[in-house]
């Protein structure tokens, strides 16, 4: 029979003359129920050619039978089997097994000249798959490959083709491309395959490839009526009808091989969809220059700065359109170019928004938040043990961040708590990677009572040695968990896999899986059971579809397996590497879950090429920038089109990039199937910079009068118009910040009061912080007396204050607030190498060392180069054990830097030796020795002396710390604190009551001589050490008593005002001194304290 191909132009009624013939087959045919096959191009196109079948056609039959839906590869398998010759068809999992075998083979043999070191990769072998596929489509036989090769590129490629063409049929294996070879093939020999058909309807095609169009060419021959829907354009829109010609020129070619008749019908334009005028001269006028004329409003455009306002921008117009006109969802289509780029923000504003969307294209399984878990708990033991590489795996963050996961039960860590101490602990011993650090940081005697911290909390100290003990016993059984065999069989890690994951309580018991006989007794971490606790029904439907896609995936890997095994391509061992890979390799390519059949009430939003054939009242596109819409062409892996053309000419056809990417047809079809209103949007920055609107929005542009088309444009930060609000957070931001806004503030003040009230009042919080009224509850004045009473009990007579303490209150009430009373802490990873702490420490413990032995020694600090000589032998003495210990004792991990900082850390202190035994030393007198008396003098502490300080006549508090050097000098002492640092600290910071350090050691120091009975001995004052650049701050000299020093006496009088003002629970933003907007020149708190919006000058 003859075939007929309808043409139209865009929204020309193709659709509706295909359904005539349907309705004509069905009325005139004398079988009562006649056997009709519809192929259409996508998935979405058929649901809306069924429910408009139903809508049209249902009046005059009530009922379908035998009417039959496809697209061509379920065509092909339905032949095959119709024909009694249906193939094993693999899967893609199965495909990559049985090519990876293949070229390995070819690899072996030494048949490959060019490929030969990259054939086995993964990124080699999808290459490979992808141009066989496009031979496969173009009917290339292996031979014909091989005959036109002429290179060793050409030859390399030819031989994996034959070779896996050959394995595929030695084992009666098919791929997709190739069931079209064989369904074709069993209809040109087997004439009444189909026969009893009365008709083939093929709808929403713009493309064929030659399998194809020879396959509907054979099946004309039988079928009773064959009809094909085409575009037509018109003459001037040559430029964009190309893919359409191509099309009717590939079906022609086909029919005329054959000797087939075939026949063209025109639909006049007259029976075209009735569109707003704007479109049908966008339509006529799109790349053929007709001249232009001032828009009517039908065609609009829209301007963000970023994809996610794109989005939002969009997505309120929908809105718009559904609240304001009235519109019906099931008349609006927003179509996507970059699905990647924009499935996010969509997903987001269409929940914020609340709009009833259905979005044809899911999201890929690879981002799913359950599935990116279990891929992070995989690598966390980054691979098999190894015991040479004691640092591998088990980072200090991916093992907090899965243990606090709520898709994770791991056992032993059911409490937050134990994970917070977890947490701590490893940040307080500086804890990267590798299970060897871990099992340092998580041993009790870590944190052993009496910690020299100055600040520590002695009961929080008592109460994590003893937690510490299980959870350094629940840590290894997790990481033990998690840590996969080296190598096994495929079986034996599918079941290791899925044993991680845990089984679903609301399983069949009886339904075993493949694997459960190799299931190995494992921890499970119970996640079907998390997914199902979730709170939100679209949320645990979301997760455990993609969890079941998981283990299809899995299945998938056993289902190739046993086919390898068949034909002898299996291997009996594999490696955790290389199964990991593969897994990898198949989330990432595992297809998105598509939206359900009925779109019923909803708007539909679907990728450009799900979008065709698709014609509604109201279309929106984005993505009109350039790159996005058109997407850019990649070059071929194998070939350049010079190269195609070259094959071509010999025989191979493989289309060019432009002939495989035609993005303005695309885009042509596109528009022509909006009938009322056609949006197009844009992002119009990109890495801060201006981003180019894309060829196709200009030519839209050059088709309507300059300024005509309306113009919805967002700027950076902009808030949204009134009349565009979809939410209530933009309708609270519009209803501030436009002063006309009246309408929206009364709406808001009648239908949300609670919440406008609650905007209100932290308006009027944030502007009580900018002006001059007295401070208040807002800019950290407690004023509860219930909390006012807890922060007196927090710092009553008992407290312990280290000069960390009363440094930080000096400095800013605030910060001491933020750190002591709320225990906030930032946390900042630990990076490999020395940090500034660590550096610190390990200076001080080579200076305690050097010159704790100068005092058993007996040697004077003094400008003697023999002592001198001596004191250096010892500190190279003393930094050589420190440095062997430094990794393992202050728990950092060497770089390769470390042997250079090593040598620095040492010069540094031999010049500050080299200052010190001189006459230029900050404590050189001329006439007294001065002896090295005591180091690391520690008070306050459970296990040293208590302590107290006069603050006034009235009270004394209690302090600890620990000095680091005390030198005697005649019958004084003085105090020597180390700063590994350069900035220096001058006196009149203590005068000034911002840093108490000095005061506090020189106050301790001489009430310890009072307490230990030492009455021949008195301070004599104290100095600031910088190591780094070798100079002193600070000093204080004192001739008298402590007491009686002027600094120190002014340093007490604020000492007792901060004292009087925290326990008034008054930490008031308002920091004594200010450096670049804060309080110190880095504060951890500073986005919490409001600094630079509260005013400085305020009243009180």
């Amino acid at each position: 029979m003859a075939t007929t191909v309808i043409q139209a132009q865009m929204g020309g009624g193709k659709t509706a003359a295909a359904l005539q013939r349907i309705q004509s087959v069905l009325a005139t045919s004398e079988m009562r129920m006649p056997r009709i096959w519809v192929l259409l191009a996508s998935r979405r196109q058929e649901f809306a050619f069924r429910e408009r079948m139903m809508a049209e056609l249902s009046p005059a039959n009530a009922v379908f039978f035998n009417v039959e839906f496809f697209n061509f590869y379920q065509l092909n398998s339905r032949l095959l089997n119709l024909a009694g010759q249906p193939p094993f068809r693999i899967n893609e999992s199965a495909r990559m097994g049985v090519l990876r075998g293949v070229v390995d083979q070819l690899v072996q043999q030494g048949s490959l000249q060019v490929y030969d070191r990259i054939a086995g990769t993964s990124g080699f072998l999808r290459a490979i798959a992808a141009l066989i596929d496009e031979l496969k489509q173009n009917r290339v036989y292996p031979e014909q490959f091989q005959n036109a090769a002429q290179n060793a590129k050409d030859h390399d490629l030819a031989r994996i083709y034959a070779a896996y063409q050959t394995t595929l049929q030695q084992h009666h294996l098919a791929d997709r491309e190739g069931e079209g070879w064989l369904a074709l093939e069993a209809v040109e020999k087997m004439p009444t395959l189909a026969s009893n058909l009365d008709l083939l309807l093929v709808d929403g095609y713009d493309q064929f490839t030659p399998v194809q169009a020879e396959l509907v060419a054979e099946l004309s021959r039988q079928v009773k009526h064959t009809v094909v829907t085409l575009t037509a354009l018109s003459d001037k829109a040559t430029r964009v009808g190309l893919r359409f010609q191509y099309a009717l020129d590939q079906l022609k070619r086909s029919h005329e091989e054959r000797g087939l008749p075939i026949n063209t019908e025109i639909i006049s334009s007259a029976s075209a969809m009735v569109r707003a005028a704007d479109l049908n001269h966008l339509s006529r006028s799109l790349f053929a220059l007709d001249g232009t004329q001032p828009s009517n409003g039908a065609v609009q455009l829209v301007e963000a700065p970023e994809p996610a306002e794109e989005t939002a921008a969009v997505l309120r117009a929908v809105k718009s359109l559904l609240v304001t006109d009235q519109a019906e969802p099931d008349d609006i289509l927003v179509v996507v170019r970059d699905w990647p780029r924009y499935q996010a923000h969509i997903a987001t504003y269409t929940q914020l928004y609340d709009l009833p969307v259905l979005r044809h294209q899911g999201q890929s399984i690879a981002q799913n938040p359950v599935i990116v878990t279990l891929m992070r708990l995989l690598q966390l033991a980054d691979g098999p043990y190894d015991a040479d590489q004691p640092d591998k795996g088990f980072r200090r963050r991916d093992v907090v961040d899965l243990l606090r996961s709520p898709y994770l039960r791991a056992p032993g860590f059911a409490d937050d708590a134990s994970i917070d101490l977890l947490d701590r602990v490893s940040r307080e011993n500086h804890v990267l990677s590798g299970r060897d650090e871990w099992d340092v940081a998580t041993e009790p005697e870590q944190v052993a009572p009496y910690d020299r911290d100055e600040d520590a909390d002695d009961e929080q100290v008592e109460r994590d040695f003893a937690q510490l003990s299980t959870i350094s016993v629940d840590l290894e059984t997790f990481f033990d968990a998690v840590t996969p065999p080296a190598s096994g069989t495929l079986e034996q890690f599918v079941a290791w896999v899925d044993g991680l994951i845990g089984p679903d309580s609301l399983d069949d018991g009886d339904a075993d899986e493949a694997y459960d006989e190799d299931k190995p007794e494992s921890l499970d971490f119970s996640m079907i059971a998390c997914i199902r606790e979730g709170q939100e029904a679209h949320t645990v439907q979301r997760d455990l579809t993609a969890i079941s896609t998981f283990k299809q995936i899995l299945r998938g890997f056993l289902e190739t397996e046993l086919l390898l095994q068949s034909i002898g391509g299996a291997s009996d061992e594999q490696t955790w590497q290389a199964f990991f890979a593969d897994l990898q390799l198949a989330i990432k390519n595992a297809a998105p879950e598509n939206g359900s059949s009925s779109r019923s009430g909803r708007v539909l939003i679907a990728s450009a090429t799900e979008a065709r054939g698709l014609p509604h009242k109201h279309v929106f596109i984005m993505g009109m920038a350039e790159g996005v819409f058109p997407m850019p062409v990649h070059e071929d892996t194998f070939y350049l089109d010079s190269e195609r053309l070259a094959l071509r000419d010999r025989g191979v056809l493989l289309k060019t990039g432009s002939e495989r990417s035609d993005d303005d047809g695309l885009f042509y079809e596109l528009i022509n199937l909006a009938q009322q209103t056609l949006t197009l949007s844009r992002t119009t920055v990109r890495d801060g910079k201006n981003w180019n609107p894309s060829h196709l929005w200009r030519h839209v542009l050059d088709a309507f009068d300059a300024n005509t088309l309306p113009l919805t444009r967002y700027g950076v930060g902009e808030v949204v118009p009134g009349q565009w609000v979809a939410s209530s957070d933009e309708a609270l931001l519009a209803a501030i910040a436009d002063e006309q806004a009246m309408g929206l503030r009364a709406f808001l003040l009648s239908d949300q009061p609670e919440l406008w009230a609650h905007v209100m009042h932290n308006i009027a919080i944030e502007q009580g912080r900018m002006s001059r009224q007295s401070h208040d509850v807002f800019t950290g004045k407690i004023t509860h007396p219930d909390l006012i009473a807890d922060v007196q009990s927090q710092l009553g007579p008992n407290r312990r204050w280290s000069a960390s303490q009363l440094n930080e209150y000096g400095a800013c009430a605030f910060r001491f607030f933020a750190k002591r009373m709320l225990r906030l802490e930032a946390h900042e990873e630990e990076e490999e190498g020395l940090d500034a702490l660590q550096l610190g420490s390990l200076n001080h413990a080579i200076l305690e060392g050097t010159y704790r032995q100068l005092m058993q020694d007996d040697i004077a600090i003094s400008p003697d180069e023999d002592a001198l000589q001596e004191a250096l032998l010892i500190l190279e003495e003393i930094a050589e054990e420190q440095f062997a210990l430094a990794p393992k004792h202050y728990n950092f991990r060497p770089t390769a830097r470390w042997s250079q900082e090593q040598q620095v850390i040492l010069r540094r202190l031999r010049l500050m030796l080299q200052l010190d035994f001189s006459d230029k030393a900050p404590l050189f007198t001329e006439n007294l020795q001065r002896m090295p008396y005591e180091m690391e003098l520690r008070f306050g502490f459970p296990d040293t002396e208590n302590i107290t300080i006069s603050v006034d006549d009235e009270e004394s508090i209690f302090v600890r710390g620990a000095i680091d050097r005390i030198d005697r000098i005649g019958d004084k002492l003085y105090v020597i604190d180390y700063k590994t640092g350069s900035t220096k600290i001058d006196t009149k910071e203590m005068e000034a009551g911002r840093n108490f350090q000095m005061m506090l050691y020189l106050l301790a120091l001489d009430a310890i001589l009072k307490q230990r009975g030492i009455d021949n001995l008195q301070v004599g004052g104290g100095i600031f050490w910088h190591i780094r650049n070798q100079t002193d701050s600070g000093k204080l000299d004192i001739s008298a008593t402590v007491i009686d020093q002027p600094e120190i006496a002014s340093a007490r009088v604020h000492l007792a005002r901060h004292l009087r003002n925290a326990r008034k629970a008054d930490f008031r933003v308002q920091p004594p001194k200010q450096e670049k907007g804060r309080c110190t020149s880095y504060c951890d708190y500073y986005q919490l304290c409001r600094l630079s919006v509260i005013n400085q000058r305020k009243y009180d």
